[in-house]
């Protein structure tokens, strides 16, 4: 009994802490699917509005706790699991949820720190931007960047859309019957996510890889992201060093 209520607790605490975390997940990935449509500076205008909501300090703190929280608890359920051994024929959906999960929970770190953090520390204090995105994949093009990018656009898409449907459903905010209404939890739905994420995540690689839009920066803008990125690269935090 005792095991089974810690389960429960550690399971509403992995989806309060998701679902407070998809809120900035849900428009960050939202913003770069518009800079598909929109180009950089379209990019750039709705990143500056959201960053209002999520680069507030009470919202940041929140959402970077929410993190940590929704990391550790996961990791914890799966260690237990694999320790009572109590792995079933899991669903294609769901072990893909979990897959994405281990690689975003591997590479979020570097992620926040090369692009929030290092910037902060560097006295950018918004953080970069789709054009230092584009300046990176074209630095370190084929299995660096493009994998990389591919492969947390494609991961932080599809566990947002399955973490939030399964969270919902965990907290009892919506009923199954309304559920699935919205995403029916049947073959072809998620069948129709797979193609959905796929080509959300190709067109933002396309995006990010400057072959949709123009990417026009100074030389004296490309001098810069080369600083900034050793410096980051290097853990050399010195003034004067960012963009503006």
């Amino acid at each position: 009994i005792n095991k089974k209520k810690k389960k429960k607790k550690m399971d509403t605490i992995q989806a309060i802490s998701g679902l407070t975390f998809s809120t900035f997940s849900l428009i960050h990935i939202t913003n770069h699917l518009v800079g598909i449509y929109e180009g950089y500076e379209g990019h750039g205008k709705l990143m500056k509005t959201l960053r209002k909501y999520y680069q507030h300090p009470a919202i940041e703190t929140i959402l970077l706790g929410s993190l940590g929280i929704h990391v550790t608890t996961s990791l914890w359920k799966t260690y237990k699991r694999k320790k009572e051994k109590k792995e079933r024929e899991t669903p294609t959906e769901k072990r893909i949820h979990r897959y994405s999960g281990y690689f975003l929970a591997g590479t979020i770190g570097t992620h926040i720190y090369a692009t929030r953090i290092g910037w902060y520390l560097l006295g950018e204090k918004e953080g970069s931007n789709a054009e230092y995105a584009t300046y990176a994949i074209k630095k370190y093009p084929l299995f660096s960047f493009y994998g990389y990018y591919g492969l947390l656009i494609a991961s932080g898409i599809y566990h947002t859309i399955y973490g939030v449907r399964k969270a919902l459903l965990q907290l009892n905010m919506v009923n199954g019957k309304t559920m699935n209404k919205v995403i029916p939890n049947n073959k072809r739905t998620w069948k129709i996510i797979y193609t959905m994420t796929i080509a959300s995540a190709i067109g933002a690689l396309a995006f990010f890889g400057g072959h949709i839009h123009p990417f026009k920066v100074t030389q004296q803008t490309l001098e810069k992201f080369e600083e900034i990125n050793h410096n980051i690269a290097t853990l050399q935090f010195e003034k004067g060093t960012s963009i503006n």
